[in-house]
């Protein structure tokens, strides 16, 4: 990090507040070889070292940091109101040093308004939709059959809001999905989906690779919700039907929470050490698509 330059153009005119009633020899420059008289320190503010007494020092030095916050607080706001996080999410504000939702226009004018129903500001959880005509109006509830308010968000709620959206008569997804799945604090609501879909679910290769999605009549791993889903299954024997193992999901079990070309894979190292292989066989390091251990 950056340390703060102590003086500046805001805080010239307070060191001249400060030095006002000073003490003899306060505000000279010293340096090694001119040292400040007794009871003064030498201060570096950044532009040039100059003597000042304890009490000064400690005041000119605070408001500099404070000073510097700002203006660092000014840049990262900057930084995020040209983002397209701020277009998209709304994120156009700064809390705890990160962009966030701060205001109500920024919910407002982001996408996720039209798209979503989000178009309004929750302090704590950023940009939410309010009431029911928020999800009823939403692009999501005509395209995707996602017309239902829960916990500030729109989700699909039954089959008659797939029947009724776009993405049954063009794709054939007529039914809603009969499940949610969770990945972390993260919960994805039922979807809508066809009956080739709920063929994809029902079998194994769901839960062991994320092969949950119809595409082009296969079994494929549409997004990264795929490879989060909880279809936890027993897998056993087909000589003896001995118990094998249990799986949920590839993202939970291996660390394979990214779907990239049909498939569930390792992109990064978060989301290995995560996993139940990297708890039980520390297999912690993302490389070439799988968790595996640590090393070239």
């Amino acid at each position: 990090m950056h340390q703060p330059r102590l003086i500046g153009p805001q805080i010239a005119p307070l060191l001249v507040l400060v030095l006002w009633g000073c003490e003899p020899g306060e505000g000279k420059p010293c340096d090694a070889s001119t040292p400040c008289p007794t009871g003064l320190s030498c201060v570096d503010t950044g532009e040039r070292s100059i003597c000042l007494s304890q009490a000064n020092a400690a005041k000119v030095v605070a408001a500099a940091q404070q000073a510097w916050h700002r203006r660092r607080s000014a840049a990262v706001t900057a930084r995020c109101k040209g983002s397209e996080a701020c277009r998209q999410e709304g994120n156009c504000g700064t809390l705890d040093g990160r962009c966030a939702p701060t205001d109500p226009a920024h919910c407002l004018r982001a996408t996720i308004c039209a798209s979503d129903g989000r178009c309004s500001y929750m302090p704590g959880r950023g940009c939410v939709a309010r009431d029911k005509a928020a999800c009823a109006s939403s692009a999501a509830c005509k395209q995707y059959g996602r017309c239902r308010l829960s916990r500030g968000r729109c989700v699909v709620s039954s089959t008659k809001h797939c029947k009724a959206a776009a993405v049954c008569k063009k794709e054939g997804r007529c039914l809603r999905e009969s499940h949610r799945f969770r990945r972390g604090t993260v919960v994805a609501f039922a979807r809508c989906i066809s009956p080739g879909d709920r063929k994809c679910m029902q079998a194994p290769s769901c839960a062991t690779e994320g092969l949950c999605t119809s595409v082009d009549g296969r079994c494929r791993a549409a997004g990264n919700g795929d490879c989060a889903r909880q279809t936890c299954r027993v897998l056993k024997s087909g000589v003896d039907g001995r118990v094998l193992r249990k799986v949920c999901n590839p993202c939970r079990d291996e660390g394979r929470c990214a779907a990239r070309n049909g498939r569930c894979v390792a992109v990064d190292d978060a989301g290995c050490r995560t996993s139940k292989a990297c708890r039980k066989h520390g297999l912690c390091t993302a490389r070439d698509g799988r968790c595996g251990s640590g090393g070239a």
